[in-house]
């Protein structure tokens, strides 16, 4: 068993990570809305699929992309399940080592996350590097919540790391929070084969990205397997469009039951219409 240094990441001998059984219409039917306590959980359900085991956690405030790439070689030495989350990504001082390599193998990483925000150029560039040569075929939440300024090379990054995984089922649960500059990437991930595969799609941002977020849900794939889909932001998104095309999506087949959570208010009459349909509107806070 390879001993991990302190300073770079906490050894979590197998730490077991619970996850929800799937929903059932039973489960969430009450009243006008959701009962908030039945979901406290539900972006990291995993339904059906064995919990995880975490041997390493690789959590720390700050990190550059050379830290991050060194804590995934030495979990990967041990054939390890580990996690990297970081609340914000550091400038390097020096060259990169990492980002010289054409692939970084993230085999055994099952949970990705990158917190922060965009204000300094040089990091989101390095940051975009470092995705488009990650590879994690075993990851199965990825967490990139970094709001601010964006550029289209960053966002292909992102976009490409979560499709590169179209041959795996094993990635299920997606949140982002950022600009969205480039919106035919986002639509295009969506549609994407990776994409079938989402349990849980949870998107911040300011940009209108509608006509690609409600051509997802009745184009391609549909999101067959979708049963969250949380919304903050997306201003010229109006609740009529978004149950037309959810319903849509019903009649097409596609009948789990789905939350949507959203920061915005939804009238009567749709919630009692989409509740028919198993679908469920919860406001957000």
């Amino acid at each position: 068993m390879v001993e991990a240094k302190s300073s770079k990441m906490k050894a979590v001998r197998k730490t077991v990570v619970r996850y929800h059984k799937p929903l059932t219409a039973k489960d969430i039917i009450r009243g006008p809305g959701v009962a908030k306590d039945r979901f406290p959980l539900l972006q990291r359900s995993q339904f059906g699929v064995p919990p995880q085991t975490f041997d390493y956690d690789c959590d720390r405030l700050h990190m550059t992309v050379d830290e991050i790439a060194d804590d995934i070689r030495i979990a990967r030495r041990g054939d390890f399940h580990y996690r990297v989350r970081t609340k914000e990504i550091t400038a390097l001082k020096g060259k990169s080592t990492a980002l010289l390599r054409s692939v970084i193998d993230a085999r055994g990483l099952t949970n990705f996350t990158v917190l922060g925000d965009n204000s300094l150029k040089d990091v989101t560039h390095q940051l975009a590097q470092l995705l488009y040569i990650l590879h994690a075929p075993d990851v199965n939440e990825v967490k990139i919540l970094r709001p601010g300024r964006s550029t289209k090379f960053y966002e292909r990054a992102v976009y490409h790391f979560l499709s590169s995984l179209s041959t795996r089922t094993s990635l299920q649960h997606v949140s982002l929070n950022m600009q969205c500059c480039y919106k035919p990437g986002l639509g295009k991930y969506l549609r994407s084969a990776a994409a079938r595969h989402l349990v849980s799609f949870r998107l911040q941002t300011s940009a209108n990205v509608e006509e690609y977020l409600v051509g997802a849900l009745h184009n391609s794939h549909m999101l067959p397997n979708l049963q969250q889909l949380t919304l903050r932001g997306i201003p010229e998104l109006t609740p009529e469009r978004l149950f037309e095309n959810l319903r849509k999506r019903h009649d097409a087949g596609h009948t789990l039951p789905l939350l949507v959570e959203w920061d915005r208010e939804v009238p009567t009459e749709i919630v009692s219409a989409a509740r028919k349909l198993r679908i469920f509107f919860q406001k957000l806070e």
